[in-house]
């Protein structure tokens, strides 16, 4: 496999396409790895003496909030500069993909967002949960020094808070946090505007408060 290219690794490749039709199975890899549970699990990659280069210990918690049934649906990498045992770094495959992209780019892959200097950046800032494309938006943040303290959170259009994304976690210098459009009690949030919070504070007692602005549109 070569660097930054896509394989679909399955015991029966033609199974893969009965399932996933866009699937790229010239792209595939037969060989019989032992099926994952949906509820939890780990994998890792060693090299060939046996250390271990990457891995992930995953549970069904990273997936959506809004999918009934994840059966079928795979779970996704959003992107290779963030580390792989992040929950935030994971997302359910786009339903506009059919809920996974065997032997191709994944459908939820952002690039690595670079902020040249201290700044809170949304990524997209309009985006419609679940069904769209993209279906979530990232909350980058990069400060100078690592170890300040965040909380963020998510307001409507009232200034009425809706969604805790973060409270009290220590930052490092730079990271992401991702929010699917849900509120605290588990439910969708409306079409329209919101704002996200960002404070952060640090030892020496200073506190600074950041304030963006995310659209959740509709299906047209």
């Amino acid at each position: 496999i070569r660097p930054f290219e896509y394989k679909v690794i399955a015991a029966d490749l033609n199974n893969v396409l009965d399932h996933y039709p866009g699937g790229k199975t010239e792209n595939g890899i037969e060989s019989r790895l032992p099926t994952f549970n949906d509820s939890d699990g780990s994998i890792a990659l060693l090299d060939n003496a046996g250390k271990v280069m990457d891995g992930l210990i995953y549970t069904e918690d990273f997936h959506s909030p809004f999918l009934k049934n994840a059966e079928g649906v795979s779970l996704e990498r959003i992107t290779f500069g963030a580390p792989s045992q992040t929950p935030e770094n994971w997302k359910s495959a786009s339903a506009t993909v059919g809920y996974a992209t065997p032997g191709y780019l994944n459908s939820n892959t952002r690039s690595t967002i670079s902020l040249d200097e201290e700044a809170i950046n949304i990524e997209p800032q309009v985006f419609q949960p679940l069904n769209g494309s993209p279906s979530f938006t990232q909350i980058n943040f990069k400060f100078d020094q690592g170890g300040s303290v965040a909380n963020v959170k998510i307001l409507d259009a009232q200034g009425r808070l809706i969604k805790t994304v973060a409270k009290n976690e220590v930052l490092g210098v730079e990271g992401f946090y991702r929010w699917d459009g849900d509120t605290d009690d588990g439910q969708r949030a409306r079409i329209g505007y919101y704002a996200v919070w960002f404070e952060v504070f640090n030892a020496s007692g200073s506190v600074r408060t950041f304030r963006k602005r995310v659209v959740i549109a509709g299906s047209f």
